[in-house]
């Protein structure tokens, strides 16, 4: 697929348009990825590496992206090296699993970390849009100023208020609209603004995170 755009989410987070050669190909299903083959314009080889796609409600003409940069020497690194025009080859969906939205609990929580954020992302924004279920989302981050989709994540906290419950937790600094702690996700957070009753959890993020939870 041709890139079409580039936009700098974060300091270290780009956000990726690839244009569809079909405008009549059904958009992205929530919590999907694809595999990857991305030639580095630096190295000239081929990286490989799977990728959650984000969900856009009724989107059909662009495939999106968001891809954190973790290593410059990386898939990461080659896709922020990427110039608009440039091709990018995906396979997919991949078999991994996704939730049964029709199974869900009145009560969903969400704690992620990182770039993990993608797909719980796109399972928020589903679930608010074409669900009735309440959603409370933990969101850990090293910094303040690098947090992947956080203007997309506030967005959503706006147009649905209370049915969106929204804490951010981050290692540095701390001035902004829905930060509760610094430092770590910790059990007494957790106790605090997860919903308890009727409730399921799911967890998204780097390995500390998921064995600490």
């Amino acid at each position: 697929l041709k890139l079409a755009s580039i936009s700098q989410e974060s300091p270290d987070t780009k956000y990726f348009k690839f244009r569809l050669p079909d405008h009549s190909i059904t958009g992205v299903q929530p919590g999907k990825a694809v595999l990857a083959f991305v030639n580095d314009n630096e190295s000239g080889k081929l990286k490989v590496r799977p990728y959650s796609l984000l969900y856009i409600p009724d989107e059909k003409e662009f495939l999106h992206l968001a891809v954190k940069l973790l290593n410059g020497d990386g898939t990461s690194g080659a896709f922020h090296r990427l110039k608009v025009g440039d091709e990018v080859t995906f396979r997919g969906p991949l078999p991994i699993h996704t939730i049964d939205y029709q199974k869900l609990s009145k009560n969903v929580n969400f704690i992620a970390g990182g770039s993990g954020i993608t797909p719980v992302f796109s399972t928020i924004q589903n679930i608010l849009l074409n669900h009735d279920q309440n959603v409370s989302l933990i969101y850990a981050n090293k910094d303040q100023n690098d947090i992947p989709l956080k203007s997309k994540i506030d967005q959503l906290k706006r147009k649905y208020g209370d049915r969106f419950q929204l804490i951010y937790v981050v290692d540095k600094q701390h001035n902004f609209e829905n930060f509760v702690s610094q430092g770590r996700i910790n059990p007494s957070l957790l106790k605090q603004h997860l919903y308890s009753k009727d409730a399921q959890l799911f967890v998204c993020g780097p390995d500390g995170l998921t064995k600490a939870i």
